[in-house]
């Protein structure tokens, strides 16, 4: 019985030890800006990404933000423009720079009404899916609204 006991340990043991370094690894990478997320839902790849600062993020990067008016939900978006770029929503298509750029859910909510160019601060975002729930349906957000640059690993 002890030589089984003796034998469970060694092969816990080190899973024991990556587990607690992994914790340690996210304890600190939270505190510094950094993290992990996993992504469940279909409005972007599944998987799990790696968090940093969304000072990095540019054009076509995928960050994290609230949801807006859906507290305590985070979001996994892509920066489909930046300031300066027009963005127009005709019926359910959305326009960047006169190009089509995605298409909202023909069974899903009326998306925004836009078109027009953003402002500095703005960013507009887009899943990679028709039903996400992003700038189509509520419109450009402020770059300061976003939390996490998102990396998939």
């Amino acid at each position: 019985m002890r030589t089984e006991a003796v034998k469970l340990a060694s092969v816990l043991r080190p899973a024991l030890l990556a587990v607690g370094a992994c914790a340690a690894l996210a304890g600190l990478a939270n505190a510094t800006g950094y993290g992990f997320a996993y992504q469940p839902t279909d409005s972007m790849p599944h998987g799990l990404y790696l968090l940093t600062p969304a000072a990095h993020a540019t054009k076509g990067s995928l960050v994290t933000l609230a949801a807006p008016g859906k507290p305590g939900l985070t979001l996994l978006k892509r920066i489909a423009a930046n300031g300066g770029d027009e963005v127009c929503i005709r019926g359910r298509e959305v326009f960047i720079a006169g190009r089509p750029a995605a298409e909202a859910a023909a069974d899903g909510p009326p998306p925004a009404t836009l078109c027009r160019s953003l402002t500095e601060g703005e960013v507009f975002l887009l899943g990679d899916g028709p039903r996400s729930f992003d700038s189509r349906y509520f419109g450009p957000v402020e770059r300061s609204a976003l939390r996490h640059r998102a990396v998939p690993l």
